[in-house]
C-alpha cells in the first residue's frame, strides 16, 4: 500500500517534521553574540527596497541569525509539505550567509598601516521571501500599496510568533485553549475567563 505523500502547505498536525521543530525550539537558547558574516547584497527587481532593507537588519542581528541556524534547512525532497512557510523560508535565508571568510595577512613595511578589504559576496534575489507576502495574504501585496518597513517587520515577527505558537501546541494540545495567540482576532479564552468577563459586564452594568 503506497502512502500519500503531501506537498505543499499543510496543517501543522499533517506536517511530520513540524514536531521535530517544535522540539528544537523548546529547547533553544538564545544567543547574543555577534556573527561576522560576509556582506553579501539583495537585487532588487521590483519595489522590494523596503523588504531587502528590513532582511538586511534581521541578518545582522544575532538572536536572530542563531535561531533560525539552529532549526535544520530542508530541502524540498526531505520535506515536501510545511505548515511553517515563515519559518522555513527565514532559516533559508540566514544560510544564504557564511562567516567573514580570514584574509592572509598582508606584508607590511615597519609603521604601515594594516588596511583590511572586505569583500562581500555574491548578490542574490530572495524570491523565497518575497512569496510570503501572497502566502500569508499580506496587505503589502497589493499593488499601488504604500510599502512601509516598520509594517513589514510587523508582518515577519507576527508570522514567525503564530507558526512558533502552533509548533508549542504539538507538545502541549491540552493547554492548546489557554493560548492567546498574538493578535486580537485568534484572542481564544477558556472558561473560567469567560464566566470572569460575565461578572465583570453585569457588575458594571453592560448586557452580557
Amino acid at each position: 500500500m503506497e502512502v500519500e505523500v503531501k506537498e505543499g502547505l499543510v496543517p501543522v498536525s499533517e506536517d511530520p517534521v513540524a514536531i521535530k521543530i517544535a522540539e528544537l525550539l523548546e529547547n533553544v537558547t538564545l544567543i547574543h553574540k555577534p556573527v561576522s558574516l560576509q556582506p553579501r547584497g539583495l537585487i532588487n527587481k521590483g519595489n522590494w527596497c523596503y523588504i531587502n532593507a528590513t532582511l538586511q537588519a534581521l541578518v545582522a542581528c544575532p538572536p536572530m541569525y542563531h535561531l533560525m541556524k539552529f532549526i535544520p534547512l530542508y530541502s524540498k525532497v526531505q520535506r515536501p509539505c510545511t505548515s511553517t512557510p515563515m519559518i522555513d523560508s527565514f532559516v533559508r535565508l540566514m544560510n544564504e550567509f557564511t562567516n567573514m571568510p580570514v584574509p592572509p595577512k598582508p606584508r607590511q613595511a615597519l609603521g604601515d598601516k594594516i588596511v583590511r578589504d572586505i569583500r562581500p559576496g555574491a548578490a542574490f534575489e530572495p524570491t523565497y521571501i518575497y512569496r510570503l507576502l501572497t502566502v500569508n495574504k499580506s496587505s503589502l501585496s497589493e499593488k499601488g500599496r504604500q510599502e512601509d518597513a516598520e509594517e513589514y517587520l510587523g508582518f515577519i515577527l507576527n508570522g514567525l510568533h503564530e507558526e512558533m505558537l502552533n509548533l508549542k501546541k504539538l507538545l502541549s494540545p491540552s493547554n492548546e485553549k489557554l493560548t492567546i495567540s498574538n493578535g486580537p482576532k485568534n484572542h481564544s479564552v477558556n472558561e473560567e475567563e469567560q464566566e470572569e468577563q460575565a461578572i465583570f459586564h453585569v457588575a458594571v452594568g453592560y448586557p452580557v
